[in-house]
């Protein structure tokens, strides 16, 4: 999902920047950060030059 964001660089500098949210769905069995994740945090990081990447762990229930 596109989205805009703002970020403290280390520098102290605040910037309003494009980013995009990136929801995942995965068993519980696997909630313990498979490295997988880790690997597309650090893809996203590398690829875009970014110094973090927000990630946000819950667990869910969905019934229809």
């Amino acid at each position: 999902l596109p989205a805009m964001g703002r970020y403290r660089y280390k520098t102290g500098e605040i910037k309003r920047e494009p980013t995009r949210i990136i929801i995942l769905y995965y068993p519980p069995t696997e909630a313990q950060a498979p490295d997988w994740i880790e690997n597309i945090i650090e893809s996203y990081k590398k690829k875009f030059s970014q110094e973090s990447v927000l990630r946000v762990r819950s667990r869910m229930e969905a019934k229809f």
